[in-house]
């Protein structure tokens, strides 16, 4: 009898810590789960967008620390790609000009700004050849660039004062054809840009009057009659870097065609006498002509006698 009411004793025991045993366990995963639930802040929950990109590619004259830091004072990433030495036409022995780098550097679909600066090392292309390689790179750009970024193109940056004339050329040329092309573009000579000086507020000023316009292209769709990449198969191949451009349109309006000389007209009748006057349905009928007066000296011929009719002869029957 003891050992029964012992073996009851110890089964009522052990059943009473496992109900304590997963009492505990199960408060203790409720309120942990509660508390961790009531520390999320809509901040956690809701991912904050994200930051918007820039793709920049020099000559070297503006370096990675000074760029990477002007986008980072406007809240922006940066790519840039670096081309040391490199002209818009002309680049040193196993680089590439920057008309033919912007084919490789301009790739990402998540650009949200693309800035080509150069224009330092252009001393040595004649005009026209340079003037062909600049328009090449804007056309090609713009044609490549993602929905809804934005280029823009920025001159050469002078190391010293007055800034010697191949800059002001190559200055020159890039202004006039973003101008034409409807591209932004921002000029050092105007804005007193030296190498020497500190850059990074000043081209973070400019960076964030283009960023006010700019639509990030992560939200943009891509449209599905965008221009073909290059190197796709069936495409028109791109234009040569030394291909002539188009020339632009006149700012004035075109001369006119020359006009043929007249043709030599036949000499005018007389007009009719001012005492005639013509009837306003019918032409002047022209003037009888007068019958010529007679002479006064003249005698009028005599008129011929007419000659007398013969006699018919006398009747037979008559006669007696």
């Amino acid at each position: 009898m003891r050992r029964i009411v012992l073996a009851v004793v110890l089964a009522a025991v052990v059943g009473a810590g496992i109900t304590v045993f997963f009492t505990a366990r199960t408060t203790t995963h409720a309120s942990a789960g509660r508390g961790s639930l009531d520390g999320l802040t809509p901040d956690a929950i809701t991912p904050s967008a994200a930051p918007r990109h820039l793709l920049f590619v020099t000559a070297g004259a503006l370096e990675r620390p000074t760029v990477r830091a002007a986008a980072a004072r406007i809240g922006w990433g940066a790519d840039i790609r670096v081309h040391y030495g490199a002209g818009f036409s002309r680049a040193p022995v196993g680089g590439q000009p920057l008309a033919v780098a912007v084919r490789t550097d301009v790739t990402a679909k998540s650009d949200d700004m693309i800035v080509v600066q150069g224009g330092e090392f252009d001393a040595a292309p004649p005009r026209q050849e340079l003037e062909v390689a600049i328009a090449h790179l804007v056309d090609w750009t713009v044609a490549h660039k993602p929905r809804g970024s934005t280029f823009v193109l920025v001159g050469p940056v002078p190391s010293s004062s007055p800034p010697p004339p191949d800059l002001v050329r190559a200055d020159e040329l890039m202004r006039r054809i973003a101008g034409e092309r409807g591209v932004r573009f921002v000029d050092p000579l105007v804005l007193g840009w030296s190498t020497g000086d500190d850059l990074t507020q000043r081209l973070a000023d400019q960076l964030l009057v283009v960023a006010k316009d700019v639509v990030p292209s992560r939200a943009a769709v891509p449209s599905p009659t965008a221009s073909p990449s290059p190197m796709s198969t069936g495409s028109t191949p791109p234009p040569s870097p030394f291909a002539r451009p188009a020339p632009p349109a006149p700012a004035v309006s075109p001369s006119p065609l020359p006009v043929p000389p007249p043709r030599p007209r036949a000499s005018p009748r007389p007009s009719p006498s001012p005492s005639a006057k013509a009837s306003p349905s019918r032409a002047p009928s022209p003037s009888p002509k007068p019958s010529p007066s007679p002479s006064p000296t003249a005698k009028p011929s005599p008129s011929p006698k007419p000659s007398p009719s013969p006699k018919p002869p006398p009747s037979p029957h008559l006669q007696r």
